[in-house]
């Protein structure tokens, strides 16, 4: 599992750079809105660049990737290349600084109040491990998810 919850992936689409984007367009809500939408993503679509965030029930929103796309013209056959680059939301990362400074603060009250047993010092590390993973694992989970979504979706290939 990579730490950095960022990553980039090329695909194949044996479907024109237009036809791809009108089909993202199509399942794509703009804008934000309360309750359950028909469309699966929620984005926007500039040009042959696209953002999109999956909607799903079941995952957080600090763990939701948000998806950035590049469409282009494939050189070495019809159809197009498109790059997907899935990255964590920008609050789920402040969230996760945010616990870290708090562990921090917690493991120099006790190392400066002298605490004698040595195993409330794991307390700090337990709350960051805790954090980090309760945030990365539906992070790739979502991921792979949306990827599974995507591939039939636009028709791609690796």
């Amino acid at each position: 599992m990579r730490l950095y919850p960022s990553v980039t992936e090329q695909f194949y689409s044996p479907l024109p750079p237009e036809q791809l984007l009108q089909r993202i367009q199509a399942n794509t809500a703009s804008g934000f809105s309360w309750g359950w939408r028909a469309e699966p993503f929620r984005g926007r679509i500039v040009y042959n660049r696209f953002e999109l965030c999956h909607l799903s029930w079941y995952t957080s929103p600090t763990a939701r990737p948000q998806i950035t796309g590049w469409v282009e013209f494939s050189s070495s056959a019809a159809g197009s290349v498109l790059r997907l680059r899935y990255r964590l939301q920008s609050f789920g990362i402040i969230g996760f600084s945010v616990v870290l400074l708090i562990s921090l603060v917690i493991l120099g009250v006790l190392i400066d109040i002298g605490t004698p047993n040595y195993l409330f010092y794991l307390v700090p590390v337990a709350i960051t491990g805790f954090a980090a993973a309760s945030l990365l694992i539906p992070f790739w989970i979502a991921v792979r998810h949306t990827k599974g979504i995507l591939m039939p979706l636009l028709e791609l290939q690796q």
